[in-house]
């Protein structure tokens, strides 16, 4: 039963107008981004730390993936199909894991896109600069653009988790995409705040901001573990158990929500 359900959000999904925008929004962004390097007067400089970076996408992935999953979570409530899919025997907690399953599809999907396109600008408009030559740390681009992708994956998934979470409470779904959204920008901005916090209390690196610094921490290792006071074990470790926590928080509440 389940696999059907799947198929059948699948199938929605892929109707929707969102997933081709998204697509090429990431698509353009990257291109802007490269050709703005590549004709810049700092290109080496540039180039060496925001072309693993996938050219600085993965912001604009975590938007795409707030609102995409706000709306396929508050979808059957919002159109009142909720009741029709109950009725054909599904069970509520069959319901939100298959919407999970498909944004977890659709957020490996993002990923792949903008990793794909920034292999294909690298080989146009920067040929000089080889998978295989060493970028930091001894890693080579091609690693490094696999580290950031990670990275980037998994704290998605962080956000992803709690919008999930905040959809199922709320009725407005544009709510949990605005909370997902500032949530974003609260994490860079409260970085330098938080790391002097860390230094005075130090059982505040368990704290959920502190496990966005995973990707920067996959990067650069030695600077971001004195800043961290976490492994990057522990950290992938604190992920993990948060998007684990938000989900069942979510979970029970989709269980509990109102017809």
């Amino acid at each position: 039963m389940m696999k059907e359900l799947i198929k059948q959000e699948i199938s929605k999904q892929i109707k929707q107008k969102s997933v081709l925008i998204h697509t090429v929004l990431i698509i353009i962004s990257t291109t802007i981004v490269s050709l703005f390097i590549k004709y810049s007067d700092t290109e080496i400089l540039l180039l060496e730390k925001i072309l693993p970076a996938l050219f600085g996408v993965s912001g604009l992935i975590v938007f795409c993936l707030v609102y995409f999953a706000s709306q396929l979570v508050s979808m059957e409530f919002r159109y009142g199909t909720i009741k029709t899919i109950l009725m054909q025997g599904y069970t509520r907690k069959q319901i939100l894991t298959s919407k999970t399953f498909v944004i977890l599809i659709y957020s490996l999907f993002l990923h792949a896109v903008a990793f794909i396109a920034t292999m294909i600008l690298k080989m146009i408009l920067f040929p000089e600069f080889h998978f295989d030559g060493a970028i930091t740390q001894g890693h080579s681009l091609f690693e490094m653009m696999i580290l950031n992708t990670l990275g980037s994956f998994i704290a998605s998934w962080l956000f992803i988790s709690v919008v999930i979470m905040i959809t199922c409470l709320v009725k407005k779904d544009a709510i949990a995409s605005l909370i997902g959204v500032v949530a974003y920008f609260l994490t860079s901005m409260l970085a330098g705040i938080q790391f002097s916090l860390l230094k005075e209390y130090s059982w505040l690196k368990w704290n959920p901001f502190n496990m966005l610094n995973l990707n920067n921490q996959l990067t650069n290792f030695e600077m971001m573990r004195d800043l961290t006071q976490l492994t990057t074990s522990s950290l992938l470790i604190g992920n993990c158990v948060y998007v684990i926590i938000f989900l069942f928080l979510g979970y029970l509440t989709f269980n509990k929500k109102r017809i």
